[in-house]
């Protein structure tokens, strides 16, 4: 986008997928030695094309963390909570519908992007709380402005 972030704020963002091969990259912060300052806005993330996703969105300023399932993002979030989550449905142990229904019913102002290549699941995912669907594959710029957009009405941006 446009507009990077200003000088000395941090965002962060989970991505959490399903892969294959596993893995997780440590959170950026935590390789700088320390809990992000007060600025920070924390964004969980689970995108597909994930290394796009990431590359565009640490470019912008964000610092991406990853997950592979939702029960390791739900285990993400309670260690440093988000002010958005976005959120594949199909991943392993627990799906991007389950994370998304106990994530709302725990944290009542949480707010999170749902992601599937099905309608159906999208429609779900509206009713289980999601402040916006997007069905999959997404273009990366849209992507960039629903991270934006969301963060703006934080009053973090």
């Amino acid at each position: 986008m446009d507009d990077m972030l200003p000088s000395g704020t941090m965002k962060t963002l989970l991505i959490v997928y399903h892969s294959m091969t596993g893995g997780t990259r440590q959170m950026a912060e935590a390789a700088a030695g320390g809990p992000a300052s007060e600025s920070t806005v924390r964004v969980r993330l689970l995108p597909a094309p994930v290394a796009q996703a990431s590359d565009l969105l640490e470019a912008d300023g964000y610092i991406v963390e990853e997950a592979v399932n939702g029960r390791q993002a739900l285990a993400l979030y309670r260690k440093h909570p988000a002010d958005l989550i976005i959120t594949d449905i199909a991943m392993p142990e627990m799906n991007g519908l389950e994370l998304l229904t106990e994530l709302t019913a725990k944290y009542a102002n949480i707010k999170v992007i749902a992601m599937s290549g099905l309608d159906e699941n999208l429609a779900v995912a509206t009713l289980l709380g999601a402040c916006e669907t997007v069905l999959k594959p997404f273009n990366l710029d849209e992507l960039e402005r629903m991270v934006s957009t969301h963060l703006a009405h934080t009053g973090a941006v």
